[in-house]
């Protein structure tokens, strides 16, 4: 049974399949359709994939917004753990959160650097405080953290 034919399945009882043009014109109506429709669908898939993939970075003017919301938020604490205070730095560090290091409109550059100067003004108040009432070591908030393991 070496050479046999009944060996190889592949050919011997199934129809091959073989792709032919719709030979009716009415045939080639519905299959043009059909090829419309499958690519519209097809562009409107990764178009909307391509407006999700860029709208995911954080803009300058949610970031600012974001950081003055904080910001009242710290107003309302009477201490700042240092712990906490060390994340929101780390936050504001991010280059998504300063327009020095990303391109923001003139009116964005301003509330951005009022609203980081105001948010670092309060941490070093209140997280000096917690460190008065505790002993705890103070966040040092004018240092940039070059390596991740800096960071925490």
């Amino acid at each position: 049974m070496a050479h046999s034919e009944q060996r190889y399945l592949c050919g011997s009882a199934y129809a091959r399949v073989v792709w032919t043009p719709p030979s009716t014109p009415e045939d080639r109506i519905v299959w043009n359709r059909c090829l419309k429709g499958l690519g519209t669908i097809i562009a409107t898939t990764l178009a909307l994939a391509l407006f999700l993939a860029s709208g995911s970075a954080k803009r300058p003017l949610e970031a600012t917004v974001e950081m003055e919301r904080l910001a009242a938020k710290l107003e309302q604490m009477k201490v700042i753990h240092p712990e906490t205070a060390q994340t929101i730095v780390s936050l504001i560090l991010q280059p998504a959160y300063d327009c020095n290091q990303i391109a923001c409109s003139a009116a964005v550059q301003a509330r951005n650097s009022g609203a980081q100067s105001r948010l670092k003004a309060m941490l070093t108040k209140r997280s000096g405080e917690m460190q008065a009432a505790t002993g705890m070591p103070t966040v040092n908030i004018s240092a940039t953290p070059t390596t991740e393991a800096e960071r925490k």
